[in-house]
């Protein structure tokens, strides 16, 4: 080969490798972008100034999250108080973003990242729209499928270029999800009574006479031939330890066309707080009332000295830090009186199986003995 034709022959490959180039470049839809910092260089430190955030997924109804009150809350679900865990890792995802890979400009390849507009999507597209105070636009961003390697598909509304971003942003469409799930917390050691009133069935009263006692006697006497079942007034008394709500009902919501009545139950703590419940189940559905009050003239009893006696089973450890002063409860009661504000929740068959204990099921048959044992 001879040097003119090495030379034709090096010129030819040249012209293949830039149209390999540039057709891949076409087929793509991408072009020259280079990764560059974050895709919000500056958003973490204009947070503070978001006071409403919008979360919309294609063929959805948008969820709105504003900042009112000194509190995050769900406007479709009539100001309750929203998830701020949830919504700060949703927020800090989106402003560590960093631009990791350059993807198409080409809107005909956007659905197989998942980036394309909200309004023509029929894919798993969401849109998060952030505002300041001022109603001023913040972020608006496409947030498309999830990468292999962690990251997200992503791309500002009305930018052309679409990215894979180091952080995987994910965000809950439902409003449901973004509610703060934590109704109320008390701690069994508080109760010191509560009342029950079924809805069928005979009512009772659960009781204890000192903070330390372990166990919750019954008010009423046992019949004969009966007893109470291990742990069931336990069950009870700490039904309202932790519980957790799956939706809370908007106001035209409550109008729960059904003749079902509300079994109900009274919880009073030693440290004058008093709990009024109200529950039924509609379709397969456990809804919920809650009533926080405060006992004007109670008076805090706290830890006692044990009596000195033979198998005492009062534990002052049980009670140490877990009541409060009269001073706090009212904070508590206020607090809780703005959460429950007469909304219904619906919370889980676990939570309503417990709160709706009856007489029938605290109490069991005594295990008739065999006569052989006697002997």
């Amino acid at each position: 080969m001879n040097r003119k034709q090495f030379i034709i022959l090096g010129v030819v490959a040249a012209v293949v490798a830039i149209l390999a180039v540039v057709i891949g470049n076409i087929q793509s839809g991408r072009h020259e972008a280079t990764p560059q910092g974050q895709l919000y260089p500056s958003l973490e430190a204009q947070l503070n100034s978001v006071t409403k955030i919008s979360v919309r997924k294609a063929g959805d109804i948008p969820v709105t999250i504003v900042w009112e009150n000194d509190r995050w809350t769900v406007a479709e679900k009539a100001g309750y108080p929203a998830d701020v865990g949830r919504l700060r890792q949703t927020l800090m995802s989106l402003a560590n973003a960093k631009l990791v890979e350059a993807k198409t400009r080409n809107p005909d390849h956007y659905p197989k990242l998942g980036v394309q507009d909200i309004d023509k999507a029929e894919a798993d597209v969401q849109r998060l729209d952030l505002l300041d105070k001022d109603g001023e636009t913040v972020v608006q961003v496409l947030i498309g499928q999830t990468d292999k390697g962690g990251g997200s598909y992503v791309r500002k509304v009305g930018d052309e270029q679409s990215w894979l971003v180091s952080e995987q942003i994910s965000m809950a469409t439902k409003a449901a999800d973004w509610l703060d799930k934590n109704l109320i917390q008390i701690k069994p050691e508080r109760i010191q009574r509560v009342d029950v009133r079924p809805v069928e069935g005979l009512g009772f009263a659960l009781i204890k006479s000192d903070p330390q006692q372990k166990e919750f006697q019954l008010e009423q006497q046992v019949p004969e031939g009966k007893r109470i079942k291990p742990g069931q007034p336990r069950r009870l008394a700490a039904a309202l330890n932790r519980v957790t709500l799956d939706d809370v009902l908007v106001v035209d919501e409550q109008l729960i066309d059904s003749d079902t009545k509300w079994h109900a139950a009274n919880f009073k703590t030693f440290d004058g707080l008093r709990i009024e419940v109200k529950l039924r189940e509609v379709d397969d559905k456990h809804y919920l009332k809650l009533l926080a009050q405060l006992e004007p003239e109670a008076k805090q009893q706290g830890p006692k000295e044990p009596a000195k006696e033979a198998n005492n089973e009062s534990d002052t450890t049980a009670t140490e830090g877990v009541l409060k002063t009269h001073e706090e409860v009212a904070q508590d009661v206020e607090q809780l009186q703005q959460r429950f504000q007469s909304r219904t929740f619906i919370v889980s068959s676990y939570t309503a199986n417990a709160l709706g204990l009856t007489y029938e099921e605290m109490l069991e048959d005594l295990e008739e003995k065999d006569p052989d044992e006697n002997e």
